[in-house]
């Protein structure tokens, strides 16, 4: 019996340096060390899953986390959206900040309309709560769009 639960890292990238990707890898960290409600562990997935390791070091030392050489934002959000669609993904752990960020609220759209599970993590630990509507969630993507 497979007692791991597959969640994905939502959070903000664009603008951050490193593409914020030092979050991420600790938000996998704090992960590892935690149990999900009902017991068993986490098997994390996050969004760099996809990159090469050339990939993920160009995104480290890029400080103005914008413009990413390797791949057009269009591609990076595919990929991602192909994890957290194909990969049983069955929670998604969400960053500080990912109300602000275009492609998590796309990713937390995608999760309540896939009746996901939601955990916020951050260095206080990992937390099960219940996240916005997707009206909520709509209605803040086409604000931060400008409409």
């Amino acid at each position: 019996m497979n007692n791991y639960l597959n969640i994905y890292i939502a959070g903000p990238m664009t603008g951050i340096p490193k593409f914020n990707y030092p979050a991420f890898f600790d938000a996998e960290r704090i992960l590892n060390y935690s149990r999900p409600v009902g017991g068993g562990k986490f098997k994390v997935f996050k969004p760099m899953d996809w990159m090469t390791t050339r990939e993920i070091s160009a995104a480290m030392a890029n400080e103005s986390g914008t413009g990413h050489a390797e791949f057009s934002y269009e591609q990076a959000l595919l990929n991602d959206f192909k994890i957290l669609l194909t990969e049983d993904i069955r929670a998604i752990a969400l960053l500080p900040g990912w109300q602000a960020s275009r492609g998590a609220k796309i990713e937390v759209f995608i999760g309540l309309s896939t009746s996901k599970v939601f955990y916020n993590v951050d260095i206080k630990g990992v937390q099960k709560v219940t996240p916005t509507s997707t009206a909520f969630v709509l209605k803040q993507f086409r604000t931060s769009l400008g409409g």
